[in-house]
């Protein structure tokens, strides 16, 4: 029965192998060869949020090959409090991977030739005589990305090399596309889970004609404040059923040259903002202002959506009288036809509350816009 069983996955990386030729970057793709009634009756993935099976010899969990795995995936995420990783781990060894887990939505397998355990052995059986000898003969191909193998909406990853040490140091030297792989499908899961219950199509036309940039608007966020080139919205939380309060600040302006994405001129930015638009006139010193006290202030990256630059910040906020405070996540970008930069940002109000699921969310949410045509 053993045999059998690992038949199935056998010829699938066989044949994936024949097709890309283990090309460590090369794109993602399903198998050509499925018919669409074929995929209509696959059964659909499932999981737990942002949560990755890992199929490696079990030994190798808390040694090298598995803490490399972990410096990526286990990390935490910037600027949460408490601290929460980007993704949950659950290692099985190859022998009982099985039934459900097998449609996980995310799965890595993971081992490198050198590896002659019991495990490892059996890990190795997943790949054909042909791939090892590529395996072999390119020590710089050791990923292949691929979907729906399983089941419908699954994506899986295959890291292998000749030798641990050299699979640890590719891995590293990739992490950000190991990290991203997963990271994005989880954003698309969220989206469609997010737009498909509801969508506010008049208040994402109103935002559209306001600030001139779309974005959709799921159900939930009501108009908080509108100014010239400026729109607060807010989801308030309940903290019985714990959710946490999400509002979304979208606001741009002329575009004099790349200085506006320095730290600095994006924190003046985003405190004037606060002090004159994300306030309560009513109480004192009841404005939004960026927490200093971390070094660095903002965690900040360059990131390409849409295939155009943009800049990423994590942060925490505050109110200026201390009363409360979260993290936030925004983006600045540059609307060349327009010749204006648009500063776009969710931040969370979640006291006592997890916050990892929230600022999933909110990135979603920010990632669904798009310069007007």
């Amino acid at each position: 029965m053993k045999k059998t069983a690992r038949l199935f996955p056998l010829l699938i990386l066989g044949f994936v192998f024949l097709l890309s030729a283990c090309g460590g970057d090369s794109n993602e793709s399903s198998s050509k060869g499925k018919s669409k009634s074929r995929k209509t009756k696959m059964i659909k993935s499932k999981g737990g949020f942002a949560e990755i099976v890992v199929i490696m010899d079990p030994r190798k969990k808390n040694a090298p090959l598995g803490e490399a795995l972990k410096d990526i995936f286990s990390k935490n995420i910037p600027a949460l409090s408490p601290p929460e990783s980007w993704f949950k781990l659950l290692t099985v060894p190859p022998s009982k991977l099985s039934g459900s887990l097998k449609r996980h939505h995310n799965i890595i397998f993971i081992t490198s030739l050198d590896n002659n355990t019991t495990e490892g052995r059996y890990l190795k059986g997943y790949f054909t005589k042909k791939s090892i000898e590529m395996i072999k003969n390119d020590p710089k191909k050791f990923m292949l990305r691929r979907r729906d193998v399983y089941a419908e909406g699954q994506r899986i990853m295959y890291l292998f090399g000749n030798t641990e040490e050299q699979l640890i140091e590719n891995i590293r030297a990739k992490k950000d596309i190991l990290l991203n792989y997963f990271h994005d499908r989880e954003q698309q899961r969220i989206t469609e889970k997010l737009y498909g219950i509801s969508e506010q199509a008049k208040l994402s036309k109103y935002v559209e004609k306001v600030v001139k940039l779309k974005m959709r608007i799921p159900a939930g966020f009501g108009l908080a404040k509108k100014e010239k080139n400026f729109v607060w919205l807010r989801k308030r939380g309940n903290p019985s059923q714990k959710l946490a309060d999400i509002s979304l600040i979208i606001t741009s302006r002329p575009y004099t040259s790349a200085k506006v994405f320095e730290e600095a001129n994006i924190l003046a930015w985003r405190d004037t903002l606060g002090k004159h638009f994300v306030n309560d006139p009513e109480r004192e010193g009841s404005y939004v202002t960026t927490q200093k006290v971390f070094d660095p202030i903002l965690e900040a990256k360059q990131i390409t959506i849409d295939k155009k630059f943009a800049v990423e910040y994590r942060g925490f906020w505050k109110l200026a009288n201390g009363s409360r405070g979260g993290p936030f996540l925004s983006y600045a970008f540059v609307d060349e036809a327009q010749k204006r930069v648009f500063y776009i940002e969710g931040f969370i109000y979640a006291p006592g509350m997890r916050k990892k699921k929230a600022i999933f969310r909110t990135e979603a949410i920010l990632r669904t816009f798009e310069r007007l045509k």
